[in-house]
Parts: C-alpha cells; structure tokens; sequence
C-alpha cells in the first residue's frame, strides 16, 4: 500500500530536478543503466505503475538530450574563463562591470547542456552570456564569438533542441541596454517575463513580416494571465510568487506612462528577442 507521505505523483519542479541530475551524471560518464536505476530510488519517485512511466519518460528525454549534445560536441575539452568586462555609456549610471567564469568554452566557444526545454528561461540567461563572449571577444580575448545551446525539445510540434548563436558587432551596446533597464527599476518594475514576451514579440514578427492579423496582444494576455481558450500550460502570473507582489493593483501588460515608453511590455519584448533571433540558428541535432 502506499503510505500516506509517498508521493504519487511526480510534479514539473522536481521532474526537471531528476531530469537535470540524470543529463549531469550521464554527461559524468554514468551508464544509461545508472542513471535509470538512480531516478527509481529517488524518493521523490512515485510508487508502482506511476513511477514506472515516470522513470521511463525521464529516461527518454536524458538519453536523447545526451546523445544530441554528445554528437554535436564530442569529446570537446570544456573549461571555464574568467571574466572582467567594463561597461559604459548607461543612461543614469557613471558605468557598470560584469565578471566571473564563462562556463563550458571550448575552442569553438561555449558549448552547453541543459535539460531545460528548447527556447525557455535558460535560452535567454543562455543568450545574454553570449553577448558577454561577443563583448569579450571585440576586446581581443581569446574566445570564439559562437555559442551552442544543446536542450530538451519544446512541447510544440517543432523537434528543434539546438540553438547556435554568432558573432553580436553592437553585443556591448546591447548589454548597457539591459543595464538600463534592470536600473528603471527604481522608478517602476520592469514588464519583461521570459514567456509571455517571446511569444508576444514572435506573433508580432510573424504578423508584420507576413501581412495577417496581429494576435499578439490576445495571445500574451491569456498566457500571461490565462484564459478559456488559453493553453494548458500554467499562466506565467502564477510561475512566481514575486509577481503578485510586485504588481499588485496594477497591469504589467499594460502601457506605460508616456514618460517610459520606452519601458512598456511589447516594447522591451520586441527589442530584447530581434537581436537574440537575428543572431540565432535552430537544429533538431
């Protein structure tokens, strides 16, 4: 029987959690039998048939996204570098600095795996390390300015899982912006959220570039807040606590006074993702 404190089912946070620790220690050099057996003793597992899917789901997306990164990077000496990069020319600050170790370089510049799903949080924190080996590499650091993003397939029909980023020219001015914008918080939050605002500013691409009806706007609001015909994923206003607390009584979707227009939701989501989809390719492997 399954006592009352077992679990009985497996929820996304600890399922990414599993997932994660299996593609690290496959990625170690632990057999696919070993990683299996660890994720059945968790006791985060379910028992019985439950767990049995779980596990075999787990497994399914650990070897694929293992096997992807192992064929797109091989036996790639990776190594971290650290870092001290000067910024300047911030609206409101006498200049910035940003350092601390770049993960994963290899010769033909940093090459990651993650088990986060393809084109999701970790692409964006992915993307603004980029910038940085752009920023570094304009200086004459010796780092190649591409990066390689190996992920989990989205749950979208695309089987995209690999994303590949070149050289940014203007990667230091890109970064100031973000500095500029993390500093307005002062004068109010800042309405950027990593789902909500990528499909905004990709339904608004799509829109313009081919003539149709913009539903980009409908769209953000129901996956930000959710909605009769929304999907089935979780609305991005309940991902976070802090939401709640920071926008309390207020819009985040909504324009901004005109005084920091420059700081609305579709303006920070169309110009943060143009940059970040011009410099990217997308491959299944």
């Amino acid at each position: 029987a399954v006592g009352d404190f077992d679990p009985v089912e497996i929820d996304a946070l600890d399922q990414y959690g599993l997932g994660a620790a299996g593609l690290a220690d496959r990625w170690a050099g632990a057999s696919a039998t070993e990683v299996s057996e660890r994720l059945a003793a968790s006791a985060r597992m379910p028992e019985g048939e439950l767990g049995t899917v779980a596990i075999r789901s787990l497994h399914s997306d650990v070897r694929d996204t293992f096997e992807a990164a192992s064929n797109r990077f091989g036996d790639a000496e990776r190594t971290p570098l650290p870092f001290d990069l000067a910024l300047d020319g911030i609206p409101g600050l006498r200049g910035a600095r940003l350092s601390g170790p770049i993960r994963d370089v290899t010769d033909s510049g940093p090459s990651r795996v993650e088990f986060s799903r393809f084109a999701r949080r970790g692409e964006v924190a992915f993307w603004i390390q980029h910038l940085v080996v752009c920023a570094l590499a304009a200086e004459g650091i010796q780092i190649t300015p591409r990066s390689v993003l190996v992920s989990r397939v989205g749950t979208g029909p695309s089987k995209d899982r690999v994303a590949i980023f070149s050289d940014v020219p203007n990667a230091r001015s890109e970064l100031a912006m973000f500095f500029e914008w993390a500093w307005s918080i002062d004068v109010a939050p800042l309405p950027f959220f990593p789902r909500t605002s990528r499909l905004f500013a990709e339904q608004r691409a799509a829109a313009v570039a081919s003539g149709k009806e913009d539903s980009s706007w409908t769209n953000a609001l129901q996956e930000f807040y959710g909605g009769d015909s929304s999907r089935d994923a979780r609305p991005e206003f309940e991902e976070e606590l802090e939401y709640a607390r920071i926008w309390e009584g207020h819009q985040p979707l909504e324009s901004m006074p005109d005084d920091l227009s420059s700081f609305r939701f579709d303006a920070i989501a169309e110009r943060f993702f143009a940059t970040l989809y011009a410099s990217r390719e997308v491959a299944e492997r």
